[in-house]
């Protein structure tokens, strides 16, 4: 699967680095490890596509560093729009800045994934590329 979106409009590119990111802690996490109802996968999609509507309007090349050119494991797009974070499109985005790191996420498991992406969740928390 590749990420696809539309043309975006703002001011900023990936690289001019990243600064702190607000207005995303209104999104609940949950501490729950079980698999997510049907229910809550759409909630998760659609918190992520808010989230990605707001980014646009201050990233420029969100969308074409989303670029359909760059493959990416079905798993990891699932490990990034099915979980409850706050920040997946900015994980996406850091990943089309990166897309040598997406090479190195091949060989992992769907559990694997799923926990690396938390992991980067993690790290880029309060930071976004504007």
């Amino acid at each position: 699967m590749r990420f696809k979106l539309a043309m975006p409009s703002g001011s900023a590119t990936c690289r001019q680095g990243a600064t702190e990111m607000r207005g995303h802690s209104r999104y609940p996490r949950t501490g729950a490890q079980e698999a997510p109802t049907r229910e809550q996968l759409q909630q998760y999609k659609a918190n992520y596509n808010a989230i990605a509507d707001r980014l646009r309007e201050v990233i420029t090349d969100f969308d074409r560093t989303l670029s359909p050119d760059i493959p990416i494991p079905e798993a990891l797009v699932d490990a990034i729009q099915g979980q409850d974070l706050r920040n997946g499109p900015v994980i996406a985005y850091h990943l089309g800045c990166n897309p040598r790191l997406i090479d190195s996420l091949w060989n992992l498991s769907a559990g694997e994934l799923r926990r690396w992406v938390v992991e980067l969740s993690e790290s880029l928390k309060g930071k976004m590329y504007v």
